[in-house]
């Protein structure tokens, strides 16, 4: 009776609450919240501001909704429709007077579920393929301009401009590639090809290309492309001429995304065509950016968000990352716990952009397929926790849409536990000591380079190593910080001495491309007392593709354990790996065959969904292979770093993160637990284990207390000090635990 008693209650509460938001919203209420404040740098939580679970949102205190279709749609003549002028004003009315935040997401190249024709005064700015036709989507319907085209460039601001007049507090952009799309190897079936048009060729790109190339190439150098007169040259006609097709250049357009290492452009002037699409784009988007704050800022006094819908992986992306406050895009890599953590992806994020990354949702269409399978409320509290421990923040969707996935799979409700994301949502919300990330200090001795050109040019191994090292440290409980490294093309070269001071050790994973900045920089950390560990290949190519000349660091490849100057270097390499029946030549250090072979989607309930990529699950490696590998990398940095921050007795199912707190002289750590059983979504309690913090001097320790989502209150822990370290007993960990350290 108590229990059923006890679910009236919550359902009378959930429609009290229900009721307000409504009331609230229905009164326009002036928003209280400050028009000046950056807003987007605190702590805040999500909603997508779509779905059956709208009502639910007051439930889960949330304090920002991102409109993911209402400036990327026509606005419906219709009042009472989704997407009318009328009912957007009403909707971010309510979020409002409730004090939540509301950022509408606008892709720069498509408008959905409308048409256009020639009577429409953007008609002209549309894409145009290789055959001259409009560029457009079928199913559903779509409407695609080109940003190189001034009337899309003012028809785009208009739409933001229209936003801000009715009350929006950030954008979001989408498709951020514009018309480089069809040259950043993002295969999306527009055109009525498989892979894309290949590349739009109206008649702003026409133009553009052809001063391009002629203020690039001498008209010696033309000619020996088969342009006798760059005035009248072409590049469609140009195409044409060679026999090309739109779907072959689609298919070529692919060869952009990275994931090929091999892979050769051999369209002529394709790259050139590329580069300057790139080089677009970026101006665009630039321009864009400085035109909307400047709006918001003159006509209403509001600061307002910049983000992108982007991932980390492929190279095209990286060119857009100085143009935006912060990424709010997918995570592809997702490992079910026990084995498997995200924290370095949302701290990636931060060190590219100075502001915490959001997760929008979960994309791999297996990872969606097994969430609808199960009961997963734990597991998204786990994921919750994880975003937050680590300067991030999970977006909450409660339904998910998957390109690739089947319609019954993309469109069926995750389950939803308003109660307990509420006690963990507020728990973030409400503890602005310990989050607030723009004050905190990693106290990490280790880095591990994500390198732009490594990217560019061996992208596939790349990620793969780089996702395994970092999940092998995490297992090992060894801080470390990502660290993002551009090429001084697509992204700044940013990589100094004085990013890499504090740390002494530099994990590069097969980082097959370096610049002569990068070399010059990781000789002098070595000089200088630094340790370098180069997983698999290492320095093949320079930043352009062109073979790798500089003699110090060429002398060292191979090498394990050698001295240089009073640091070192060790290149730790495999030409073959053979274990548990897994054979794997393509990668070559041993974090890649972690990642790919234990970590990524290596759960017996997870198999049945293989058929959704149509791949067979394969061979993995064991956990006793996995604790060897995990040994081995453990021994380099026991070597190698004089002093760990985290000494522990935890299982590998725990991850530990320690930041330093600057304005208020705290050191946090921050414990999640994996160990979790996705069959039956239930979380294994952790009991009784120690923990050791290495503590600078002069930091004198007061107090040592825990709070965690998972009990109420605080409670004070037992410590003891010897020879740097505060040793700290910690008596049970359910999903999330901080321990704050005065």
């Amino acid at each position: 009776m108590k229990t059923y008693f006890r679910f009236f209650l919550i359902i009378l509460f959930s429609c009290l609450l229900i009721s307000v938001f409504y009331a609230c919203g229905s009164q326009e209420t002036d928003s209280k919240l400050d028009p000046t404040d950056k807003w987007w740098l605190k702590p805040q939580t999500y909603h997508n501001g779509e779905g059956p679970d709208q009502d639910l949102i007051p439930l889960m205190n949330i304090t920002a909704l991102h409109d993911w279709s209402s400036l990327s749609a026509g606005f419906s003549s219709n009042p009472d429709h989704y997407w009318s002028e009328v009912a957007i004003r009403k909707r971010w009315g309510k979020a409002h007077a409730q004090g939540m935040r509301v950022e509408a997401v606008l892709s720069i190249v498509d408008m959905f579920f409308v048409e256009y024709g020639p009577d429409d005064e953007i008609y002209d700015s549309s894409g145009i393929n290789l055959y001259g036709d409009h560029i457009e989507y079928y199913d559903p319907v779509g409407f695609v301009g080109c940003t190189n085209q001034h009337g899309w460039q003012e028809f785009t601001k208009e739409k933001i401009y229209k936003a801000i007049d009715w009350g929006v507090d950030g954008i979001i952009i989408d498709d951020y590639e514009g018309s480089s799309r069809w040259t950043s190897g993002v295969g999306s079936g527009i055109g009525g090809t498989e892979n894309g048009p290949g590349g739009c060729f109206c008649t702003a790109c026409e133009v553009g290309f052809r001063d391009y190339l002629d203020d690039k190439y001498s008209s010696e150098e033309l000619a020996e492309f088969g342009v006798e007169d760059i005035t009248t040259f072409d590049y469609s006609n140009y195409l044409l001429e060679l026999g090309w097709t739109m779907e072959e250049l689609g298919e070529e357009s692919t060869k952009f995304n990275g994931w090929d290492s091999n892979a050769e452009i051999i369209v002529p002037l394709y790259q050139d065509y590329a580069d300057f699409q790139n080089k677009e784009v970026v101006k665009f988007l630039e321009a864009l950016r400085d035109e909307s704050r400047a709006y918001a800022m003159e006509n209403y006094g509001r600061e307002i968000s910049w983000s992108q819908n982007a991932g980390e992986t492929t190279y095209g992306a990286h060119k857009s990352y100085p143009y935006f406050d912060r990424n709010v895009g997918a995570i592809w890599q997702f490992g079910y716990p026990p084995k498997g953590a995200e924290g370095y992806y949302y701290r990636l994020g931060y060190a590219i952009y100075g502001a915490p990354r959001l997760r929008e949702n979960f994309m791999h269409p297996v990872v969606v397929a097994v969430m609808n399978e199960y009961q997963t409320n734990n597991l998204w509290l786990i994921k919750s926790a994880e975003a937050y421990a680590n300067t991030g923040a999970l977006i909450e969707y409660d339904y998910v849409t998957i390109e690739g996935a089947s319609d019954e799979v993309a469109q069926a409700s995750l389950t939803n536990d308003p109660e307990a994301k509420n006690h963990y949502n507020s728990f973030f919300l409400e503890n602005n000591d310990v989050f607030d990330f723009t004050s905190l200090k990693s106290l990490a001795k280790t880095a591990v380079l994500y390198s732009s050109p490594s990217v560019h040019y061996d992208m596939y191994r790349h990620t793969q190593s780089f996702n395994g090292i970092c999940e092998i440290l995490t297992d090992l409980h060894v801080q470390f910080d990502p660290l993002f490294v551009g090429d001084n093309i697509s992204y700044p070269d940013s990589l100094s001495s004085a990013k890499l001071e504090g740390y002494e050790l530099v994990f590069l994973p097969n980082v097959y491309a370096l610049t002569e900045n990068q070399t010059g920089v990781l000789m002098e950390f070595m000089q200088s007392g630094g340790s370098v560990i180069a997983l698999g290949d290492f320095a093949i190519v320079d930043e352009n593709n062109q073979p790798f000349d500089n003699s110090d660091l060429l002398s060292l490849l191979g090498q394990v354990d050698i001295k240089v100057g009073i640091g070192g270097f060790s290149q730790i390499r495999t030409d073959g790996f053979r274990a548990d029946g897994v054979e794997e030549e393509s990668l070559k250090d041993i974090s890649s065959i972690y990642y790919q072979y234990y970590i990524e989607d290596n759960h017996p309930a997870v198999e049945q969904f293989y058929y959704l990529i149509e791949e067979e699950p394969g061979n993995r490696i064991s956990d006793e292979t996995a604790s060897v590998i995990r040994n081995e990398i453990s021994e380099m940095v026991e070597s190698a770093v004089e002093e760990r921050v985290v000494v522990d007795n935890l299982s590998e199912n725990i991850a530990v993160q320690v930041y330093k707190q600057v304005n208020s002289e705290q050191v946090i750590v921050q414990l999640i637990n994996y160990n979790y059983d996705l069959e039956t979504d239930t979380v294994v309690e952790q009991k009784n284990f120690k923990i050791e913090v290495a503590i600078a001097d002069g930091f004198e320790t007061s107090s040592v207390t825990v709070i965690s989502p998972d009990f109420k209150g605080q409670q004070t822990l037992e410590f003891t000090y010897n020879d740097g370290y505060l040793f700290i007993d910690l008596p049970y960990i359910y999903i999330w635990d901080v321990i704050i350290i005065e």
